[in-house]
């Protein structure tokens, strides 16, 4: 989606303030980016209809393994005691949730760089044919980043899910559930987004900018920005539309 149809879109978003809350033009991009019900509002959850995609497919059932394993009353024993298979299982199933969301970001860099390639990124593109990318020395140029780190995100997920199980011991398990279920999918739309960038960019998330966000920055979007801004990342205000095959 390029500049100009996003920003169309945002001031569409915008003309209706009265009914809407205030978002900036980041946080407008990232409610397309994680929020089908969004998407469907302003009529951009059809791109893949014609393509052989089950994104929201593997994304129904990743949600179910999260949710199975945050449920499990041994996971934070799992979590503190060395980790082993089933966190092995659980964090890559909270990093691929968000790897097969229907749009991924773009750095500044990567985009012209995809313009170098020849790539059209404005209209659906596979995956796979952004991962294989490969310079005249047969190195692969871009990679996916997540913008907040897993690592962080699981951590988000497991402190906010621990502190429901803890206030709801006298709740039917289904209600506790219920409750799980809702903060798993809001951590995901706050924070789920995946960002195109170059080997060399990623080089420059170095030591905390690789594992963890600024927690003393309230608002999510502005916590993983900054930490882009302290790399030298510069992002761009357009959306890729991807499908197929998710790669991390």
């Amino acid at each position: 989606m390029k500049q100009e149809e996003l920003h169309l879109l945002f001031n569409t978003y915008q003309s209706s303030a009265n009914s809407n809350p205030s978002l900036s033009i980041w946080e407008f991009m990232g409610k397309l980016t994680t929020d089908q019900d969004f998407r469907i509002k302003f009529g951009k959850d059809d791109f893949f209809d014609t393509k052989k995609d089950n994104s929201k497919l593997q994304q129904d059932s990743l949600l179910n393994i999260i949710l199975a394993i945050t449920l499990d009353v041994n996971i934070k024993r799992v979590q503190e005691s060395g980790k082993g298979q089933v966190w092995y299982i659980f964090a890559n199933a909270v990093a691929s949730f968000a790897s097969y969301n229907p749009y991924y970001w773009v750095s500044e860099q990567a985009s012209e760089q995809l313009k170098q390639q020849n790539i059209e990124d404005s209209i659906p593109i596979s995956r796979y044919k952004i991962f294989q990318v490969r310079n005249e020395e047969r190195k692969k140029i871009f990679l996916f980043e997540h913008l907040c780190p897993a690592t962080h995100l699981i951590n988000l997920i497991l402190a906010r899910t621990q502190k429901i199980r803890e206030e709801s011991i006298k709740l039917d398990n289904s209600e506790v559930k219920i409750q799980i279920v809702s903060e798993i999918k809001k951590h995901f739309q706050d924070y789920g987004i995946v960002v195109v960038i170059t080997k060399e960019e990623d080089a420059k998330l170095k030591s905390t900018l690789r594992t963890r966000l600024d927690s003393s920055i309230s608002n999510p979007m502005e916590q993983m920005r900054a930490r882009y801004d302290s790399a030298g990342i510069s992002l761009c205000e357009k959306l890729i539309p991807v499908f197929g095959k998710m790669y991390r």
